[in-house]
């Protein structure tokens, strides 16, 4: 019979060979607290109860991200960042957006048609992220490979030993900035095949904020990546 848990039951214990023990709270709101072997159940409890204020407001704040990601009106979609209205017009001829009034126009049923939806991403993927990776590479003197445009459920983009970069179409539901960030870190992958200080000092020079798109993806991926 495993020995009883020291902490509520909707929180979970792993004692693993660890040097600092840490909580980490999960899409969900699901509570994972990850000790040293040699921890105590008192010190155990002890780190969870000092926690406590800041495992609600984090899962206050997850839940309300996911929310404000998720929840939209049946007939919008999540682009760019930002909710479209989605019209579908019979009669139109292939697709217009307007970026201003976020309306998308457009004569196939992409909102109840999963296959449909996920074809028009993958489309404007093609055409946002393709347009990056010239613009972006043009600029500082990049050389690269084919793109690929996939659909991933555990990364954003990666880039071949020879210089083929891939990415994930669901960057196009991200803030425009978040996507050119992902295009000159798989960019400096050409010159750096690895995440060496030279590799960082050279994404620093190219995306100087490039630390606030980590941080964004690290708060969102989660989310987006299980759209």
């Amino acid at each position: 019979m495993p020995a009883k848990s020291p902490l509520p039951p909707d929180v979970a214990l792993i004692r693993r060979k660890v040097k600092r023990a840490r909580i980490e709270i999960e899409r969900g709101g699901d509570i994972r607290l990850i000790a040293p072997i040699r921890y105590s159940d008192s010190q155990i409890r002890e780190l969870y109860y000092a926690k406590i204020r800041w495992i609600e407001k984090t899962r206050q704040k997850l839940a309300a991200r996911e929310r404000r990601l998720t929840e939209k009106p049946a007939n919008q979609l999540l682009f760019l960042g930002q909710n479209f209205d989605v019209i579908v017009d019979r009669n139109l001829a292939g697709l217009a957006i307007d970026y201003v009034s976020r309306v998308i126009r457009t004569c196939e049923d992409v909102l109840s048609d999963t296959a449909r939806r996920e074809r028009w991403y993958k489309h404007e993927a093609e055409v946002i992220i393709c347009g990056n990776v010239r613009r972006i590479a043009a600029k500082h003197g990049f050389s690269y490979g084919k793109i690929t445009i996939r659909s991933q459920k555990s990364r954003w983009g990666s880039c071949s030993s020879n210089g083929n970069l891939s990415f994930n179409w669901r960057l196009v539901m991200a803030p425009p900035s978040i996507a050119e960030y992902l295009v000159c870190h798989e960019l400096t992958h050409t010159v750096h095949h690895n995440h060496s200080t030279e590799f960082w000092r050279l994404v620093a020079h190219i995306c100087p904020d490039y630390s606030i798109a980590e941080s964004w993806l690290r708060e969102n991926e989660a989310i987006l990546l299980d759209m």
